[in-house]
């Protein structure tokens, strides 16, 4: 028992220091119009529409704020607005199968066997007890069309789905099924809400998230002393603990001493910036990591960088344009 437990902690102990440090950074991303710039708005009550998905599209984007500013306006009709919401409720639905789950009624013996040493009875076969059980599938589907403000053309449409699976079993019963609620209206409601904020993701410029790789140790080809490799080390960990400014200003000394031969310090210094959305300096930093280390996969990490910073650099200045 005493080697298993310490093979277990030696494991544990490799897992737990293989982990690479990473830091999460966001960046925004436009709406699926990029063409349009769309910040009133008038949503008609969806058809067939009886779980309040049209209360849940307007309670999401009406509480769209990007950099403290609500991006959308409601209006309460269709006169001066950018845009018109249309849709309908194509499915709500709840199917279910009824099943049986079997197992022993430790509380109902079947057969005794007597224990004449013990002078006491045990049982040795108990009944079966059969508890009724079902699962249950909820399903929402909606349409939505964006229609410009004369109602001439579809900027964007799209059918929308969420699902939810249930399993219930009511051990209190045997072998006949009480009487419940399957919670149809307030379940699928809350799908809608899930399909709300989709709509809202697609029709608003919103954040994304990347968890990206921090470099905590230099490599062979990297002449760094002791002190400088500590330091490499503990400026890592200012970055995952998201103490940016700290950690840039201490990779700006190091990058010094080291006089802009390290890659990996550049890369760090890299993603302070990213981290703090300067992403044309971030991007900058990129290329210089990248001009010094042949390594196929320090290449491959730092390419990403750079490609990822591109892209939501454009990104970021459509999504800008979006805004009121």
């Amino acid at each position: 028992m005493k080697i298993f437990y310490t093979l277990f902690l030696s494991i544990c102990i490799l897992i737990l220091s293989g982990c690479t440090p990473k830091l999460t950074v966001k960046s925004l991303h436009p709406s699926l119009i990029p063409n349009e710039k769309i910040n009133s708005i008038f949503i008609e009550q969806f058809d067939s529409d009886h779980i309040n998905q049209t209360e849940a599209i307007e309670d999401k984007l009406l509480n769209t704020i990007i950099k403290q500013k609500k991006v959308f306006t409601l209006k309460t009709n269709e006169e001066n607005v950018d845009a018109i919401i249309k849709g309908k409720v194509l499915e709500s639905s709840l199917n279910y199968d009824v099943y049986y789950k079997k197992e022993l009624n430790r509380q109902r013996c079947r057969i005794y066997e007597y224990d004449k040493n013990n002078k006491v009875k045990r049982c040795i076969q108990y009944y079966n007890r059969y508890i009724p059980c079902e699962n249950r599938y909820y399903k929402v589907s909606t349409k939505v069309e964006l229609l410009d403000s004369n109602e001439e053309e579809i900027l964007f449409s799209k059918i929308y789905t969420k699902t939810r699976e249930i399993n219930k079993c009511y051990d209190e019963y045997y072998y006949t099924f009480p009487r419940f609620t399957r919670d149809k209206d307030e379940i699928n409601s809350s799908l809608a809400v899930e399909i709300a904020s989709q709509i809202q993701e697609d029709l608003a410029p919103h954040y994304k998230y990347f968890d990206l790789e921090i470099i905590e140790e230099f490599d062979n080809t990297t002449s760094a002393s002791d002190l400088q490799k500590k330091s490499l080390s503990n400026i890592a960990s200012l970055i995952e603990d998201d103490k940016l400014k700290t950690a840039q200003d201490l990779l700006k000394k190091l990058n010094f001493e080291l006089e802009n031969k390290s890659w990996e310090v550049l890369y760090n210094l890299a993603l302070t910036y990213e981290g703090t959305f300067n992403l044309t300096n971030a991007n900058l930093l990129y290329k210089k990591a990248r001009e010094i280390t042949s390594n196929i996969e320090s290449l491959t990490l730092i390419n990403n960088a750079i490609n990822r910073t591109k892209r939501n650099l454009e990104e970021k200045i459509k999504a800008k344009s979006q805004l009121p």
